[in-house]
This record gives structure tokens, C-alpha cells and sequence, in this order.
């Protein structure tokens, strides 16, 4: 995106000259709040109606494998790496549904609801829909076999995520890998 510097709006924030897509890497908050409706607006979580489930496999050898994204216009991070999931439906919890993304409708792969774990919740705001969502991430260890015989039905496929600094993570991904390479004293 593009805006100015030094011209200022009425309410004193920076005035925008062009904007195509997700703010700047090192935004100014002023520039956050005009573009998108103020971070200080962000809104609790129990009144935000957009939940996203994500979730991350994890080797017994401790191989770390995420979802490499497809590359259809439009969505976000095309060919990035992130974990798998999805949106949550009406009625339906984060647990719920990151089992039945998982399971259902993004891989092959038999396992218990009761096996994943949680890992954390951060509410961050979507700028392709301009929308806060709350975000749950999730773990489940699997045998090293399963990959043998894993087929993903959405993105490119499966891949290792090496290390919380892998160039191919998605930004947003990254944090998340950096805390389960934490939790789970996996080395890079």
C-alpha cells in the first residue's frame, strides 16, 4: 500500500493516497487506525463472529509438518506455507472444527478429536475480508508413517517446516511455529 507521510487528515492521522492490500511491514498506528477502522477498536473475542482453526502435525521424530497453500488468485499467501484449516461453522467449537477440517475435509488422516492439542488463540485482523477474526491453533502428534500414506485434498500438499525462520512460512504462520518449536523443545 502506499500512503503519505506528511499530509494529515482532519482527524490528524495520515491521509491515504492509494491502498491495494495489507498494511506496511512497520505501519504507523495512525495509519493502522485510518486504514482499518483502529486497532484500539479491536473488539473481544466473545464478540467477534469469524473464528479460524489452524493446525500443525508433528512427527514422532519431530518433523514438523504444515500445508503448502495453493496458488488460485485470491487467496491469501499463495504458496506459502501455514498450518491446515479453516473457518469454524455456526454451532461448531475450534476443536470441532480443525478435526473436521483435518479429517474431513483437507487430508486423509484418521485421528481422535481427543488427540489434538491445543497450542494457542490470538484474535488478528484479516485484511483481505477487513475483518477480525479469532484465531486457534492446534497440534497433534502422528506416526512418521502417516505421511507415507497422507493425501491432502486442498493447496499443494504437505510439506516439513524446518524452523521457525523457514523463508516459505506464512507471516502469520511463523509466530505460531515459533511457539510450537517452544513447546515442544523441537530443535531447527
Amino acid at each position: 500500500g502506499i500512503f503519505n507521510r506528511g499530509e494529515i487528515n482532519p482527524r490528524g492521522h495520515p491521509k491515504i493516497v492509494n491502498y491495494y492490500g495489507p498494511h506496511p511491514p512497520r505501519a504507523p498506528r495512525a495509519f493502522l487506525e485510518t486504514c482499518f477502522g483502529g486497532m484500539k477498536n479491536q473488539p473481544e473475542p466473545e464478540n467477534i463472529k469469524h473464528h479460524f482453526s489452524g493446525i500443525f502435525l508433528v512427527t514422532e521424530s519431530g518433523k514438523v509438518i504444515g500445508q503448502r497453500r495453493g496458488n488460485k488468485p485470491n487467496i491469501d499467501n499463495p504458496g506459502k506455507i501455514g498450518p491446515f484449516g479453516g473457518s469454524a461453522n455456526v454451532g461448531e467449537n475450534p476443536k470441532e472444527a480443525i478435526w473436521r477440517e483435518l479429517t474431513q475435509e483437507e487430508t486423509n488422516l484418521k485421528i481422535e478429536p481427543n488427540s489434538i492439542k491445543h497450542l494457542l488463540d490470538e484474535v488478528a485482523w484479516r485484511a483481505p475480508a477487513r475483518e477480525w477474526r479469532v484465531r486457534h491453533f492446534y497440534y497433534v502428534l502422528i506416526k512418521d508413517s502417516d505421511l507415507e500414506t497422507m493425501e491432502v485434498y486442498e493447496g499443494q500438499g504437505w510439506t516439513q517446516t524446518r524452523s521457525p525462520e523457514e523463508p516459505e512460512l506464512t507471516e502469520t504462520g511463523r509466530p505460531v511455529v515459533k511457539r510450537l518449536f517452544s513447546k515442544l523443545n523441537l530443535q531447527p
